[in-house]
């Protein structure tokens, strides 16, 4: 099934989006390989940090959903985001390069349950197989302050996922509930869920329930407004001020 057309308003220049990630297209699959979209969103992790520094005082107004004033914000002025930012302009930079993007909605795990909004957004990415194989869907997130540094592959339900930087993870289905899981301290603890029917189809990233969703992150009661963060993540090192 294919994904809806979401957010398909074209980036103003990808040589721009190539060169803040440090990224030689040249040097990449020019099809939409699985090895393509780990390069890039591991360099997008490490170049490009999850903060809400415009909710503290920076210049740049709030987050928004405007795709033109996101891609200003990071590749021109070389600021982060929140994840309806970074996974908005990061799904929408992957599908000029061939790839089929779903926006999925999530909710978080936080104080000891899943919050009852689903304040996150991620991507479902079909990468083109090799040897001429049917595409195969993976779970791809550059917007959640400590993701997995490469995406993971969304039909291996329940099978432990190790990545590059060490990170055990692991996607567990039940009907129609999916959840993330990582390995923490010897435990498996839940990090995010969503609707497996809905990570088929897809969401409408710009329809008014996510503007909802972002003007939660942003409110007044968010964590996000009682102290600043920022983040990155690197294969060696995870880099956070929070305070």
């Amino acid at each position: 099934m294919k994904a809806r057309n979401t957010a398909m308003a074209f980036l103003p220049s990808i040589a721009k989006y190539f060169a803040h990630l440090e990224a030689d297209p040249a040097a990449l699959d020019p099809e939409p390989s699985l090895n393509k979209l780990q390069h890039l969103q591991e360099c997008h992790l490490a170049k490009i940090p999850f903060e809400n520094l415009a909710q503290h005082g920076w210049v740049g107004g709030p987050a928004t959903l405007d795709l033109e004033r996101t891609a200003s914000k990071v590749l021109d002025r070389k600021r982060g985001g929140f994840c309806l930012e970074l996974n908005l302009l990061f799904g929408t930079f992957l599908r000029q390069l061939g790839y089929e993007v779903r926006f999925v909605s999530c909710h978080v795990f936080a104080n000891n349950s899943f919050q009852d909004v689903a304040t996150h957004v991620a991507l479902i990415v079909e990468c083109q197989a090799e040897d001429q194989q049917p595409s195969a869907p993976y779970f791809s997130d550059v917007g959640f302050g400590e993701p997995s540094l490469h995406p993971l592959k969304y039909t291996n339900f329940g099978t432990e996922q190790t990545t590059p930087e060490g990170m055990k993870s692991k996607i567990v289905k039940d009907r129609d509930v999916v959840i993330l899981y990582w390995l923490r301290d010897g435990s498996w603890e839940p990090r995010l869920r969503w609707s497996y029917s809905e990570s088929v189809v897809g969401v409408d990233i710009s329809d008014e329930r996510m503007a909802e969703r972002l003007a939660t992150v942003q409110s007044p009661d968010s964590i996000f407004s009682q102290k600043l963060i920022v983040t990155r993540l690197t294969r060696t090192q995870k880099e956070t001020l929070a305070g």
